[in-house]
């Protein structure tokens, strides 16, 4: 049969009680006389005994702790009570006073006292450790400095103090709130900085301001991430607040009008015994059809069916594309002893992308039929051409890029789709490319950049922020040669390495060099191991000075001799 064995606990708890004050308010005993009736005016000669442990009275003799005051009937006091530390807690426990009056015959009692205590032991004591029920297991020691900055609650777990954060890494992530020159942000539960409104960049702690705009101070929006301003389509500037005054221009040619029949719109001669006397009025800018008296262009042709011209249309430039965009055109017949009789219409829409940065493109020439019903149409033959002025870009000519060279507006050039290509050691084409960065091996810096960033990366063994401090050692190599084995036990040209001696094995030495791979000469190779024989085991470690920085290919070369070259 097996048995439980209980584990005796030398000491688990401690109970501490102070008595502060006793009052017996009409100086009398337990049965209401005066302690000292023959003496007028005298107080009880007070004494109480006391046990701490259980409120069930106990008698007096039992109970080891005296406190006396002669003659009074009230005190205060400052008397600690310390019973010996408890095994274990068993309730109900409190404690038993009685209080007596020292009498020179029998002491007479004035009056008893119990109370059972109701709080429960808080845990931890001298010792840190938490959870009773996991057999004290989880341990907790409160801490404000380097290692830890926390409290412990009633379970042993870590609760961070005012600003710190993260109790699983021991509360050692820092965050206070801020709202002025040093920075502007709340913390999250993790201490992490979550920047206020308008406010953007917690790694600088968000010190970059963007607030939205489209009034006279701004026309921008702010880019979530970085809070650099995003200028509105037709602005540009620092503050977005330059117009784009003209960002392309539409040149139209009109170079051959046909009407084969000589007809009107319905299928009448303009003219009985002559042909139309031909003219044509011009929209250049929407294909949606105006009425005639708002084109402003008008090309005019006397006793013509047919005829070439070439009539250059230049729009007022535009502003911003805006699609769709093409000319609409009305033919007419003149008539002067009654009213203009119209002959067809035209309209196109223009489908070619604009050039960029006033780069003209090629001509573009197409022919377009009217819209009339009759059986002949007529025909208009024209040719087109897009362009954005210089230093606009985009389908709609609303992209401005410039370049620049200049600490105040930035450092770079544009490409063919108007973006910012920095210059060389110029980072960040979003904040016009004003982070600076040049590599650098000399005594001002050991760094390359960042090829997006710009942001200075040390070379080995180098930091600091121009990457100037030199790390003193930054490592070791422990090589540990173990075996050698030669089998022929031949020198390197295939001889025996003691011919004169058959059968004699080779005396061997190394001589080692623990740095380049690249062979020097034996005698730079400062460790030597030797023995007599082909084949051999060995512990022998070698460990070079310690290394500034591992530089690619460190290995060992060893060379290998008999004592007795031939």
């Amino acid at each position: 049969m097996q048995h439980c064995v209980m584990d005796k606990v030398d000491s688990s708890g401690r109970i501490n009680v102070v008595y502060t004050r006793f009052r017996n308010p009409s100086g009398e005993d337990a049965n209401g006389v005066d302690c000292d009736p023959w003496v007028q005016g005298r107080q009880c000669d007070t004494f109480l005994k006391i046990c701490v442990a259980s409120p069930t009275p106990p008698t007096s003799s039992n109970c080891p702790t005296k406190i006396s005051k002669q003659n009074a009937d009230s005190f205060t006091m400052n008397i600690p009570i310390n019973p010996p530390p408890f095994n274990a807690l068993r309730r109900p426990y409190g404690f038993y006073v009685a209080a007596w009056d020292n009498d020179i015959g029998n002491d007479d009692l004035i009056d008893t006292f119990s109370y059972t205590f109701t709080n429960q032991p808080t845990p931890n004591g001298l010792t840190h450790w938490y959870i009773p029920q996991s057999n004290c297991t989880k341990y907790c020691i409160p801490r404000n400095d380097s290692r830890g900055y926390y409290q412990c609650d009633g379970n042993g777990d870590k609760v961070c103090l005012t600003n710190w954060y993260i109790p699983q890494s021991n509360c050692t992530k820092y965050c206070i709130p801020r709202n002025d020159s040093r920075g502007h942000y709340q913390c999250d539960g993790n201490g992490g900085k979550v920047c206020l409104t308008n406010w953007y960049i917690p790694q600088s702690n968000c010190t970059k301001y963007c607030k939205p705009r489209d009034d006279i101070f701004g026309h921008f929006k702010c880019n979530t991430t970085t809070g650099d301003k995003i200028c509105h389509v037709s602005w540009h500037g620092q503050n977005c607040t330059n117009k784009v005054a003209s960002s392309g221009r539409i040149n139209v040619v009109f170079t051959r009008f046909q009407n084969p029949s000589g007809e009107d719109v319905n299928g009448k001669y303009c003219e009985l015994a002559s042909k139309c006397d031909t003219f044509l009025k011009i929209c250049v800018a929407s294909p949606t059809p105006p009425t005639s008296s708002s084109c402003p262009t008008k090309i005019s042709k006397q006793n013509a069916d047919s005829f070439t011209m070439n009539i250059p249309i230049n729009p007022p430039p535009f502003n911003v594309l805006r699609r769709p965009y093409g000319f609409y055109v009305a033919a007419w017949d003149n008539d002067d002893l009654s009213s203009d009789d119209l002959i067809d219409t035209f309209s196109y829409t223009f489908t070619n992308q604009p050039t960029p940065n006033g780069t003209i493109p090629p001509w573009t020439s197409l022919s377009v039929n009217g819209t009339r019903t009759i059986s002949v149409k007529c025909t208009l033959d024209f040719k087109y051409r897009i362009y954005c002025d210089r230093h606009y870009y985009g389908q709609r000519c609303d992209k401005h890029c410039q370049y620049t060279d200049s600490d105040n507006t930035g450092h770079y050039r544009c490409n063919n789709n108007g973006d910012k290509v920095c210059l060389t050691h110029w980072y960040i084409p979003q904040s016009n490319c004003t982070k600076y960065c040049r590599p650098r091996d000399d005594i001002f810096g050991h760094f390359k950049c960042n090829t997006t960033t710009g942001d200075k990366i040390c070379h080995v063994s180098w930091h600091g922020q121009n990457c100037t401090n030199k790390a003193a050692s930054s490592g070791r190599i422990d090589i540990v040669f173990t075996r050698f084995r030669n089998p022929s036990g031949e020198d390197s040209d295939g001889g025996y390495c003691d011919t004169w001696a058959q059968g004699r094995a080779c005396d061997t030495y190394l001589k080692i060099c623990a740095a380049s791979p690249t062979p020097p000469t034996s005698s730079n190779c400062p460790t030597k191991i030797s023995n007599q024989g082909n084949s051999f085991f060995m512990n022998i470690p070698i460990n070079p000075p310690p290394f500034n920085a591992l530089s690619v290919g460190t290995a060992f070369f060893s060379a290998l001799f008999s004592s007795f070259m031939h």
